[in-house]
């Protein structure tokens, strides 16, 4: 290209030369014509050509001369002329050949370029495909390993309630009912984890009924403000996002949508921390906003909702006064996804070719340059942020995200199709159907209920050291109510372990006690022995023996059954020892301590409720000052062989394993004084009633009232209260009978779980121990009808006769005596004897049979 070009330049420096020399010529013809000899004439005729196209510098003086042999050669000005022409012509056929074969060039050179442009739509394309395959192979990579993991950890917890299981014959309810806990948070059960007191406490943990929440959340607000609903954020105007994906409206585009929509035109793009600088605009601006490239991601739209709604009830699960949940507000009213075909965005960006030089672009699709010089300048537009790179990947990731974001907010979510990247009336009228019609945002506001405004301002009124005083009594009633209750899981799981811990090992040695090997084999032996070298062969058939031989064994089958029942007494033996009555009731000590001070934290938490409302109640009416409430006392149990003062002592009762309740062989449940003192716990809080209960007794006017004692100890607390401590006080009321029923029926489970824990052992260890005994005495019944068959036969015992655990077997490889005997085999009769004797004298036949015994004889 780059040659034809030089050539096509040299032919125009040609032709401007002769131009000139014509026009020299032309102005001097008469110059020439006159002084012009015949040798110049020819000279010129001849190499006139040369001169033109050999141009050289000459000297002025052989350019005079030059000039004045010119003047000589006029006269052939006709010749000339011809061959000018003739010269023009050829020159003008050169340029139609340089015009065709450049014209020729361009096409290949245009079709080049649209074949590389189909080619790189094809590429992308194709990594679309292959991204959006590879995006749903590690979605589901990422879900099998999440189904993977979470299936993992079910079956490692599994694997570990079933060890709890083997020990206890069962699954206790207070670990079936912290399993959400460990699953929530993804750990792996175990029994020894520090996590089990704290999921205890969530799982136990219930707040405040609604009215006292309702008084004390009045009383935070107005100690320290803004505490307890602090201020809420506010969306001014309407806020719609557009989202799409990338290259397909630039940011002239968007504006000119947002400008005829009559929207503010907001560009995620220009901000640096987008979630915190959107946010500040929402809040503040009044405009409606159309925010064009927000949200990319799910995690970007939850952020942004956190921020505008701050307060989470869930962050406050275990506390007694969770925070007023607030209405909540959307960030956005809608959200709009442009959806296009990424061939139609590949197909419009691949298309653009750029002139570096002028800047000019240019559609491949539409191309249309008649020159060489412009095609060749012509490059791909320049990426300068790799979009268009970048643009399969960013693509399918964008569009899955918008998947995810659309299933989270389908109420809010709304698609619209686009054919190209062209702002078009539909376009505009499409998006102005949706966005017209949204009112105007809500507030998000308290629920009226929350607090009591008068007490407020009246709380207000007060020494700023009276509201430190309340807030700081309500702290420590929470931090001591914690500890209290983490104390008692706590001790409530060093029960389990001991109790799992005990029952497990007492089961091993069981089961290893029970394995363990026995005399009977050396019985069995002795016999075998004796009867390989004491009795003989020719003895075996004398009944005498043989009634020998089974007194002998009748006797070693007494022996065997005696030695079972040792076995069988032993083994109750050592269940008994590994029983460990003293330790049960250990255990049931403990659990029963552990829920009185479970009971213990819930009633000095309402007294000291009650006793910071009496004081609250005081400050509002401005009321006398009342004394604080007594506390009252659960008593613990103490086992009176520890109780030092004796006070406790008792008439010693049978704790051994052999002291059984007759129905049904089971240890004599655990009695436990708790659920007393709990209906006295419920007693107490009836009687405290009097305290805000106002009286109804009419006042007779009869007469002189007589001045009466009140019996009720809590008299000396009566207040006058106000209607909305008195609503308090009952809800309070209610929340500890309430968790007295549910602590009785959670001190009645933990009992029930040891109680049936070692009652499983003691049927486990029984039935194994009677099929333990019932398994070797069939096994010995088994050895000795086996050596009744061999004597009554007449047959030795010398194969050794092993008693297995499961079986009796014959061990053929091993004797008890050094030889076996070979087997008796008698000889056959005479057949020739057996078929003459119809026709045979007697004498014959006597001679016959006493031949056969005389052989007989002589092979024994």
């Amino acid at each position: 290209m780059e040659e034809n070009d030089n050539v096509f330049a040299a032919l125009k420096a040609r032709r401007f030369e002769e131009e000139k020399c014509l026009e020299f010529l032309c102005q001097n013809r008469h110059v020439l014509h006159n002084q012009c000899g015949v040798e110049v004439d020819s000279f010129f005729n001849e190499r006139h050509g040369h001169y033109l196209y050999k141009r050289a510098q000459r000297p002025s003086q052989d350019e005079i001369a030059l000039k004045a042999k010119f003047k000589k050669a006029y006269n052939n000005k006709e010749l000339f002329t011809d061959n000018r022409i003739e010269r023009n012509e050829e020159y003008v056929h050169q340029r139609k050949r340089d015009f065709a074969v450049s014209q020729e060039r361009v096409k290949k050179f245009v079709a080049k370029l649209q074949e590389e442009y189909e080619k790189s739509v094809s590429e992308k394309i194709e990594r679309c495909k292959n991204w959006g395959i590879k995006t749903e192979d590690d979605s589901r990579q990422l879900i099998d390993v999440a189904t993977k993991d979470a299936t993992s950890l079910i079956i490692d917890s599994a694997v570990a309630l079933s060890v709890i299981s083997n020990s206890l014959s069962f699954i206790p309810t207070f670990y079936s009912s912290i399993m959400k806990y460990f699953h929530n948070n993804s750990i792996t059960f175990d029994k020894e984890s520090e996590k089990i007191p704290d999921f205890e406490y969530e799982n136990y943990f219930k707040p405040l009924r609604p009215e006292t929440q309702r008084l004390f959340i009045t009383m935070a607000e107005a100690c320290v403000p803004e505490s307890m609903t602090p201020p809420l954020v506010e969306r001014r105007g309407r806020a719609v996002c557009v989202v799409s994906k990338p290259l397909v409206f630039t940011e002239e585009q968007c504006s000119k949508i947002a400008s005829k929509l009559g929207w503010k035109a907001v560009f995620a793009s220009q901000f640096q921390n987008v979630v915190t600088e959107i946010f500040t605009l929402l809040s503040e601006t009044e405009d409606d906003v159309l925010i064009f490239g927000f949200p990319n991601t799910p995690k970007e739209l939850k952020d942004i909702y956190d921020l505008f709604n701050p307060v989470k009830p869930s962050d406050d699960s275990c506390a007694f006064l969770p925070r007023p949940t607030p209405s909540s507000i959307d960030p956005f009213d809608m959200i709009i996804e442009l959806d296009i075909s990424d061939e139609i965005v590949l197909r419009d960006v691949l298309a653009v070719l750029e002139d570096p030089e002028t800047g000019e672009k240019f559609d491949i699709r539409e191309l249309s340059l008649d020159t060489e010089n412009q095609l060749v300048r012509l490059e791909k537009a320049n990426d300068p942020y790799y979009d268009i790179i970048q643009f399969p990947s960013r693509s399918v990731t964008l569009k899955a995200n918008f998947d995810l974001i659309k299933n989270d907010n389908s109420e809010i979510y709304n698609i619209v199709p686009l054919e190209s990247r062209e702002v078009t009336d539909e376009l505009i009228d499409n998006i102005a159907a949706l966005v017209n019609d949204i009112p105007a945002p809500d507030p998000p506001k308290y629920s009226p209920d929350v607090t009591y405004p008068t007490i407020i301002q009246t709380l207000h009124g007060v020494s700023d050291e009276l509201r430190e005083f309340f807030m700081s009594q309500w702290r420590s009633i929470e931090t001591t109510y914690y500890e209290a209750i983490h104390r008692s899981f706590e001790l409530l799981n060093s029960v389990h372990l001991l109790l799992i811990s005990h029952l497990e090992k007492a089961r091993s040695e069981m089961q290893e006690f029970l394995r363990r090997p026995g005399s009977s084999q050396h019985l069995l032996v002795e016999f075998q022995e004796w009867h390989c070298n004491q009795v003989e062969r020719c003895m075996r058939r004398m009944q005498k023996v043989k009634d020998e031989c089974a007194i002998r064994i009748n006797a070693l089958r007494e022996n065997l059954v005696a030695i079972e029942n040792d076995r069988k007494t032993e083994e109750e033996s050592k269940q008994k020892e590994l029983l460990n009555a003293p330790f049960r009731t250990t255990l049931f000590e403990l659990v029963n301590n552990a829920c009185t001070t479970l009971a213990q934290a819930e009633l000095d938490r309402w007294v000291a409720t009650r006793s910071l409302m009496l004081d609250l109640n005081q400050v509002v009416s401005d009321a006398d000052l009342v004394p604080p409430l007594p506390r009252k006392k659960l008593n613990l149990v103490v086992d009176p062989s520890r109780d030092k003062t004796r006070k406790g002592a008792k008439k010693p009762q049978r704790n051994t394993p052999t002291s059984r309740n007759r129905a049904d062989s089971k240890l004599q449940p655990f009695e436990s004084p708790l659920f007393e003192q709990l209906e006295g716990v419920k007693k107490y809080v009836s009687d405290a009633a009097v305290i805000y209960m106002r009286s109804t007794t009419p006042i007779s006017t009869r007469g002189k009232a007589r001045p009466g004692k009140d019996k009720n100890p809590f008299a000396p607390h009566k207040i006058a209260a106000l209607d909305e401590f008195i609503a308090a006080f009952t809800d309070d009321d209610v929340y500890l009978v309430t968790r007295m029923d549910q602590i009785a029926d959670f001190t009645h489970d933990e009992v029930n779980v040891v109680q049936q824990s070692f009652d499983a052992y003691l049927d486990d260890s029984t039935n194994w121990i009677q099929s333990n005994y019932e398994r070797r005495k069939s096994i010995s019944d088994t050895a000795i009808a086996y050596m009744l068959k061999k004597v009554n036969d007449e047959e030795q015992i010398n194969h050794l006769i092993l008693l297995n655990e499961s079986q009796c077997t014959i061990d053929m490889t091993q004797l008890i005596v050094g030889t076996e005997e070979s087997p008796k085999i008698p000889p056959a009769f005479p057949e020739q004897l057996v078929a003459d004797s119809p026709s045979a004298t007697a004498e014959d036949l006597m001679n016959g049979i006493v031949d056969f015994i005389v052989q007989t004889n002589n092979v024994q």
